[in-house]
């Protein structure tokens, strides 16, 4: 499931839960800790991709190119938000197994 479609499915669970009022505890405390986690999760993440590209850079300076830096950008940005990308995905299986859980049983 693609990051932007799995945000759509966490989404259409918790909003109407929040805006009514029904989240339960437990899950807007969860919701929250998931976030800080992957942000620090993401922060790490970064400054090691960030590392290895300075470590690599000095080790050879005559070998900076444009794309190759702009190669370095990216993969510091895929690094920090690919804890993110797995939250939010872990979040739109969990919850969408619980939406189906409360559909099969009925009302």
């Amino acid at each position: 499931m693609l990051a932007g479609a799995a945000t759509v499915a966490t989404l259409s669970v918790r909003l109407p839960r929040i805006a009514t009022g029904t989240m339960s505890r437990a899950e807007s405390t969860r919701m929250v800790a998931e976030k800080a986690a992957a942000a620090i999760d993401g922060a790490a993440a970064g400054m090691a991709a960030a590392t290895r590209v300075a470590a690599r850079r000095m080790a050879d300076p005559k070998a900076v190119t444009p794309a190759g830096a702009m190669a370095d950008l990216v993969a510091v940005a895929e690094a920090a938000s690919r804890p993110a990308r797995r939250t939010v995905k872990a979040n739109a299986e969990r919850l969408g197994r619980s939406r189906l859980r409360r559909f099969r049983s009925g009302p």
